[in-house]
């Protein structure tokens, strides 16, 4: 999926390089016309008889083609991205035992969070309860204190970590 974000990445930068060539040849079919035509009409108007307005105008037709490829190139490219992005999201939840512990944890789904600490822990699960980003990072401050600053800077910047980010044990 992400190969296939590169690749549409990659064509549509060829193409912005290919208008970019094709702008160039504009320009300087433009500068010809206005130093070698005699008789003064605008360029693209005297196509039948003047070939350097013929070749400007094929030259604009050119670049509407590619301007056109250029604009369905994102659609591509951001329906490849949402659906890989959506694989790799992850999301945080707040797990809570019988026993009234309770942990942050980050992973891509709900069953995932409760298997991550089923691992950590004998205890029986009472509830696993998606919650965002903010209330993560709330819950981080009031479990951990000062070390949660390094915790939530670590998390911003690594957004493949999965697993248990913080947790408070009841006795």
């Amino acid at each position: 999926m992400i190969e296939m974000v590169e690749k549409n990445t990659t064509d549509k930068n060829k193409l912005k390089k290919y208008r970019g060539i094709l702008f160039s040849e504009c320009v300087d079919v433009i500068d010809e016309h206005d130093r070698v035509e005699v008789e003064h009409h605008q360029i693209g108007r005297e196509q039948d008889v003047c070939l350097l307005c013929k070749e400007y105008i094929q030259l604009q037709s050119e670049i509407g083609k590619v301007e056109e490829l250029i604009k369905k190139a994102p659609l591509l490219d951001d329906e490849t991205k949402k659906s890989a992005e959506n694989k790799r999201q992850r999301y945080y939840f707040l797990c809570q035992y019988l026993n009234q512990s309770a942990f942050v944890v980050r992973a891509q789904n709900r069953i995932e969070a409760q298997s991550i600490i089923t691992d950590d822990s004998d205890q029986q699960i009472k509830s696993v309860e998606k919650i965002n980003r903010n209330r993560a990072f709330q819950l981080i401050e009031l479990f951990d204190g000062a070390s949660s600053r390094k915790k939530i800077n670590f998390l911003k910047h690594n957004a493949n970590f999965e697993g248990i980010v913080s947790k408070i044990i009841s006795a």
